[in-house]
């Protein structure tokens, strides 16, 4: 049991360290991340890299995350709520809500100068 506990905690404390390590080395912050040796990245990565700054990739992220992310949820929503304009409300919510979160993390970072 506490062989199990320890090897629990050892996991955990690895798995945080993993994350600190891979958000900062996202931002392209190296005073954290390992110096290991780089690959080659393939062309899907490199048309990514391209495309996105980390910081317009975390604001799409939060977007992606908080916006309706499928037809079934439309469909759901429409049945719970009944109408065609309480459907319309929550859709145009939830599309302002991710919109001014991604807007205010991109401003927000791009005034700090994070990942720019």
């Amino acid at each position: 049991m506490a062989d199990d506990l320890r090897e629990l905690i050892i996991s955990f404390i690895k798995a945080c360290s993993d994350s600190v390590r891979n958000v900062f080395s996202s931002l392209m912050i190296s005073s954290i991340g390992g110096g290991g040796p780089k690959e080659t990245p393939s062309p899907l990565i490199s048309a990514i890299h391209g495309a996105f700054s980390p910081l317009s990739a975390y604001a799409f992220m939060v977007f992606v995350l908080i916006y309706m992310p499928c037809m079934v949820t439309a469909a759901a929503f429409k049945h719970e709520f009944g109408s065609w304009k309480w459907f319309g409300v929550a859709v145009s919510y939830e599309l302002s809500l991710a919109w001014v979160a991604a807007f205010v993390i991109y401003q927000v970072g791009a005034l700090l100068k994070i990942g720019v």
